[in-house]
């Protein structure tokens, strides 16, 4: 245990509270935490669907794995629907929250909502496909 040298008698006393700024203190910067939200939710919602692409050459290349794909297909879409559809409620949410800044909020919510549209084509896509 370290001891600390005693004061001088000549030294001032530190001072408990520091002298207040002239300027005043910056003001505290407003967040918008479900725009944060919306964006990690929409951000999260788009990487399962890259993280199913990257493994598709590897559950194809199992044999008889078309069963697997099939699956796999339907649970990362289905995941991937249902956070792209929580990032776009969350995103409106934040957008119209007032003195917010929007930008995370506008951004999750094109993130879902663009992950929405890519899910929508993909089972037109199978539908289409299973006509024929």
């Amino acid at each position: 245990m370290t001891e600390s040298a005693p004061l001088s008698p000549s030294a001032p006393a530190p001072s408990p509270n520091p002298a207040p700024s002239p300027y005043g203190t910056a003001p505290a910067r407003p967040r918008n935490v479900v725009g944060i939200a919306a964006f990690i939710v929409g951000v999260a919602s788009k990487l399962v669907g890259v993280g199913f692409g990257l493994s598709v050459p590897a559950i194809l290349a199992a044999d008889g794995a078309y069963g697997v794909y099939q699956v796999a297909s339907f649970a990362t879409s289905t995941v991937g629907f249902l956070l792209a559809l929580v990032a776009v409620v969350l995103g409106i949410v934040g957008l119209v929250r007032r003195g917010a800044p929007r930008g995370f909020a506008a951004a999750g919510t094109a993130i879902g909502a663009v992950v929405v549209v890519e899910v929508g084509v993909g089972a037109l896509q199978g539908a289409v496909y299973s006509l024929f």
